[in-house]
């Protein structure tokens, strides 16, 4: 699987790993991260995949762009 987010926003991603026997835990192999132009991208792979296997990724973006203040004021 391969994410792609703007590098600007500084993401981050995670993940976790449940199946039907087993509570949530962190993913075995993290996602591996490469920054590209204006671009930062993410990649997981797993293999071989376990039987009834569900796999969760998740992110988050630690920089959030300003707000546009010329639009929508009230004044």
């Amino acid at each position: 699987m391969q994410l792609a987010f703007p590098a600007d926003l500084d993401p981050a991603v995670w993940g976790t790993e449940t199946s039907m026997t087993a509570e949530a835990t962190p993913l075995r192999t993290p996602p591996v991260r490469s920054d590209d132009g204006g671009l930062r991208q993410f990649a997981w792979i797993t293999t071989p995949p376990a039987l009834h296997a569900r796999y969760r990724l998740e992110w988050r973006f630690r920089a959030q762009p300003e707000p546009d203040t010329g639009q929508g004021e009230f004044r």
